[in-house]
């Protein structure tokens, strides 16, 4: 079994280069063979410089888009890569390039993996998760949409349909480009895990969340998130996705 790491950057300069190492020492720690592989949406300061540094201690490796693009077309473009070289039991942990998501939660998606579950998802509304230091206005922003897609569309023991901090198997990745191609992630903003999630209950897989903690004190700089854009863009993501609420 085989672990990739697949995070997105876009001018992440002040704390790529710790995030990686700090994977890779956990790796170590475990024992798990693994790679991580960076999409660099479009970075004009001197996140390809430092992630070229670090790939010479551990394997990381670099996908590139000219401009930036989003990053659900990110992930998009991550994952389309992946879903190339992965087996059915690898498993693809999705997660941010800074210091907000707190590595211990790999530990319990590994673990949920191996009990059989196919998408396993970080959640700080389920027992035992939390948000420290996080804005006022992004929390309320996290509840009501993820409220939201509870009510519509609805998947049993599931909080947290936006989070990006996620653990999926090679098969699952596969079914879903299988069944959906380039249609999997449409959204290019913050929206685009929501997408994923309706989409991966359409198919359907077997999911379920483990606790993770949001240190949003330890982001080195400001979100890059545009409230109004991501709320019309989760807008359009419900109406695109209301009457396929069945699984067929």
């Amino acid at each position: 079994m085989m672990i990739y790491f697949l995070m997105p950057a876009y001018n992440e300069e002040t704390e790529i280069g710790a995030r990686l190492r700090n994977i890779g020492g956990l790796m170590g720690q475990k024992g798990f063979p693994f790679e991580i592989w960076v999409v660099n949406d479009g970075s004009d300061d001197e996140t390809v410089k430092i992630v070229e540094e670090v790939s010479k201690e551990i394997p990381v490796h670099m996908i590139h888009n000219e401009r930036n693009q989003g990053i659900g077309i990110a992930f998009l473009n991550g994952l389309k890569e992946l879903v190339k070289r992965v087996r059915d039991d690898d498993i693809i942990i999705t997660l941010d390039a800074d210091n907000t998501h707190n590595l211990k939660t790999v530990e319990f998606m590994v673990k949920k993996i191996d009990e059989g579950y196919e998408v396993v998802i970080g959640s700080c509304f389920t027992t035992g998760g939390m948000m420290i230091g996080v804005p006022i206005l992004r929390y309320i922003l996290s509840y009501v949409s993820n409220l939201g897609y509870r009510l519509l569309f609805h998947v049993k023991g599931i909080r947290t349909y936006t989070g990006f901090y996620r653990a999926h198997t090679g098969a699952a990745v596969k079914a879903a480009f299988e069944k959906f191609g380039d249609r999997l992630i449409e959204a290019s903003g913050f929206a685009a895990m929501a997408e994923m999630l309706i989409k991966f209950r359409q198919i359907p897989l077997f999911m379920t969340e483990v606790p993770m903690i949001i240190r949003y004190d330890l982001k080195g700089r400001a979100s890059k998130m545009r409230v109004m854009a991501t709320i019309r863009e989760h807008l359009g993501v419900i109406v695109r996705n209301l009457f396929k609420r069945r699984v067929v």
